[in-house]
C-alpha cells in the first residue's frame, strides 16, 4: 500500500535564523515597553509630589510630629513653619497662612498645602487621590472644613473621584486645618486679605472669599467623628489637641 504521507521539509538555516531574529525583536520590543512604563511611574511619582507646610506655634511638639505623620503618610512632604510671633493670637494665625500663601506662590509648584497642628485623618486616602481634586479646582479645595452657618449645605455634584461623589461648598465654612491651593489661588486669596478688614480669626477670610468663588472638598462624604458639621478627610482632633486660637462652639 502506498502511503500518502508528505516528505517533512527541514527549514532552511535562513528560516532558522530569521525566525531567531523575530523572537529576538518580540523580546526587545517587549522590554523597552517595560522600561517605558517604569520611566512612566517614576515619573508619574515625581510629579506627585507635593510640599505640606504645617503652620505652629511648637515646632517640636507631639501635636506637630502627629500632624506632619499623618501626612507623610498620605505621600505629602512634610515642612514645619513656624507661626509669626505676635500679641495677638489671631493676627499671629493670619500672618502665619499669608507666610505659607506666599511662599507656594513663589515655588515652582503649580499647587500647594497648608496645614495647622490639630488634624487627625478619618480615611486611608492617598496623596494620589488628593491631586485628582487639582484638576477640578481652581483657586482653593478643602481637605476639610466646618460648616458654622446651619442654613448652609454642602452640595453634591455630579463629579467622582474614586467613586466618590465631589461635594462643593460656596460660603458658610470655616477652618484652616486643611487646604490645597494653587499659586493663582495664593495670589487671588493675599490680594483680598488687603481689601478684608475684620478682627475675626483668618479663615473667615477664605470663608468670604470661598462665598465667591465656591471650594470642592476631598472627601465631603466623611464626616468628622467629633462634630456633625465637620467634613472632610481630614478633621480637627478637638479631644487629643485643643485650639490655641480661638474658643468657640464650632
Amino acid at each position: 500500500m502506498q502511503s500518502n504521507a508528505q516528505p517533512t521539509t527541514k527549514p532552511s538555516p535562513l528560516m532558522l535564523a530569521l525566525k531567531k531574529d523575530m523572537v529576538l525583536v518580540q523580546y526587545a520590543i517587549i522590554s523597552v515597553s517595560k522600561l517605558r512604563n517604569k520611566l512612566l511611574a517614576i515619573a508619574t511619582t515625581m510629579n506627585q509630589s507635593r510640599n505640606a507646610y504645617v503652620l505652629s506655634c511648637d515646632l517640636n511638639s507631639d501635636r506637630t510630629n502627629f500632624s506632619c505623620d499623618i501626612l507623610e503618610n498620605i505621600g505629602f512632604n512634610p515642612i514645619k513653619i513656624a507661626c509669626v510671633p505676635h500679641k495677638n493670637v489671631i493676627t499671629s494665625n493670619r500672618l502665619g497662612h499669608e507666610l505659607i500663601y506666599q511662599q507656594i506662590s513663589q515655588s515652582k509648584d503649580d499647587w500647594g498645602y497648608a496645614f495647622e497642628d490639630d488634624i487627625n485623618i478619618i480615611e486611608n486616602v492617598k496623596l494620589d487621590e488628593i491631586i485628582e481634586y487639582e484638576k477640578i479646582s481652581k483657586n482653593i479645595f478643602y481637605l476639610g472644613c466646618c460648616i458654622h452657618n446651619p442654613r448652609v449645605t454642602l452640595k453634591k455634584t455630579s463629579l467622582k473621584i474614586r467613586n466618590s461623589y465631589v461635594y462643593n461648598v460656596k460660603g458658610g465654612s470655616r477652618c484652616l486645618h486643611g487646604i490645597g491651593i494653587s499659586k493663582e489661588g495664593c495670589k487671588n486669596i493675599l490680594n483680598f486679605s488687603k481689601t478684608w478688614r475684620s478682627r475675626k480669626p483668618f479663615d473667615a477670610c477664605v470663608d468670604d472669599f470661598v462665598s465667591i468663588h465656591s471650594a470642592n472638598i476631598v472627601r465631603g462624604d466623611l464626616q468628622s467623628p467629633q462634630h456633625p458639621r465637620h467634613f472632610g478627610l481630614l478633621y480637627q482632633d478637638r479631644l487629643k489637641f485643643p485650639t490655641s486660637i480661638w474658643k468657640s462652639n464650632i
